[in-house]
């Protein structure tokens, strides 16, 4: 049994533990739970959000770092900050599809207004 105790001890000192802290460039020791709120962690957030909508040529009326400022303001924690920043991603991705979406169903109820106007004007001449 103590063979068994000393393999075990053994095993876990070859494991290497990733650092609860880390530190900042200026040396001071950072939790890695509060990382998402320092400048240089959300102009990189800004940074890919931007990309994202010069990739998908959308014309969000946002521009990034407003996006991610209402995703910061919003945060209660970094898991709530990265889900709304996700949602955000998924948002500009999909900015203009919607945008031609509501457009061509405008359009076609427009369509159809003119038809129904059409049929009206007509049965009042005949009458």
């Amino acid at each position: 049994m103590a063979d068994t105790h000393d393999q075990a001890e053994g095993s876990t000192a070859n494991i290497q533990e990733k650092p609860l802290y880390q530190k900042d460039e200026e040396g001071a020791t950072i939790d890695d739970t509060d990382e998402w709120k320092l400048d240089k962690y959300r102009i990189k957030v800004v940074e890919r959000i931007h990309d994202e909508i010069t990739a998908a040529e959308s014309e969000v009326p946002s521009t990034a770092a407003e996006l991610e400022d209402y995703a910061f303001r919003k945060a209660i924690s970094k898991r709530t900050y990265l889900d709304t920043i996700a949602r955000i991603l998924i948002y500009v991705a999909g900015y203009n599809k919607m945008k031609e979406a509501k457009a061509a169903n405008s359009g076609e109820d427009r369509t159809e207004e003119v038809v129904v106007q059409e049929e009206k004007n007509e049965d009042n001449t005949e009458s």
